[in-house]
């Protein structure tokens, strides 16, 4: 995301060059959200220069600091070279903030946006990293609930976006735990949470999501890597683009409208993916 032109000035946000909590220097303006914003910052220790990416909420209020500390809280129970890390979340009596790791590169939105279609090596290679963090989130009882690309950022090795991606799933904000007697495993909000186009069908009914739910974003997401945008309900991939029998049923199958009907896990669908990409 460093490859995005800054906003550097603080005619362009007031918060840049100022410090929060008296130690991270906000330097940039990296992404404005509806909520939260996402800036670059420093911190100078023993004159060592070290950056970070600082999330910060519009409005400081118990909710806005209670949903950083639980973003940070998922956070440390999933420790996955395919997730970003979480290095300090807290609040300076003007604002709260979490501490992120720094990323070079660009999401997967901004990529589908710029290339269209992706090669099929290309989606294999960043969906397989995908698939590893779901499978890292899951077995430490963590649904993200909000996989999209935009919440996927693709990280340029040296700074090369000539070179393959290392995956970083971001934003943990929709996230729940599901571990046996948590509040979370048993109830779900009065509204639905996540990107409504990335939802699946039971999470738009207010039904206990699972990790079925984020199997069902990864295959929206897969048809819009492979075909440049989201399919048409009742609509298959191989209606889109010419791919081969074994990858139109692995999407099909992904995005099955009953939970029982989708992969059983995310080690499941990256076998199959596997599969049906090194076979096409």
């Amino acid at each position: 995301m460093d490859s995005i032109q800054l906003a550097r000035t603080r005619d362009e946000h007031p918060l840049i060059g100022t410090l929060v909590n008296g130690k991270f220097c906000v330097v940039g303006l990296l992404h404005q959200g509806r909520r939260n914003d996402l800036f670059v910052a420093q911190e100078t220790v023993r004159d060592q220069v070290r950056s970070f990416v600082l999330k910060i909420p519009h409005e400081l209020s118990n909710e806005s600091a209670e949903v950083l500390a639980r973003e940070a809280a998922f956070l440390s129970e999933v420790r996955h070279p395919n997730i970003v890390l979480a290095y300090e979340v807290g609040n300076d009596d003007e604002r709260a903030y979490l501490v992120l790791d720094p990323i070079a590169g660009e999401t997967l939105a901004d990529t589908i946006e710029r290339t269209g279609p992706m090669q099929e090596r290309d989606v294999l290679g960043i969906f397989w990293q995908i698939l590893s963090a779901a499978r890292a989130m899951h077995e430490a009882g963590v649904v993200h609930r909000d996989l999209r690309p935009r919440n996927v950022c693709l990280e340029w090795r040296g700074g090369d976006p000539s070179r393959p991606p290392v995956v970083k799933l971001i934003d943990f904000a929709a996230a729940k735990f599901l571990r046996e007697g948590h509040p979370d495993a048993a109830e779900e909000p009065a509204y639905p949470v996540g990107a409504h186009r990335y939802m699946a069908p039971e999470q738009h009914r207010g039904e206990v999501a699972g990790p079925w739910v984020d199997i069902y974003a990864i295959g929206m997401m897969l048809h819009a890597a492979l075909v440049g945008e989201l399919p048409e309900p009742g609509t298959r991939l191989s209606e889109r683009r010419q791919v081969s029998a074994e990858l139109d049923e692995v999407v099909a199958k992904a995005l099955a409208e009953e939970p029982s009907q989708r992969y059983a896990s995310a080690l499941e669908l990256q076998d199959a993916l596997t599969r049906a990409l090194l076979l096409s």
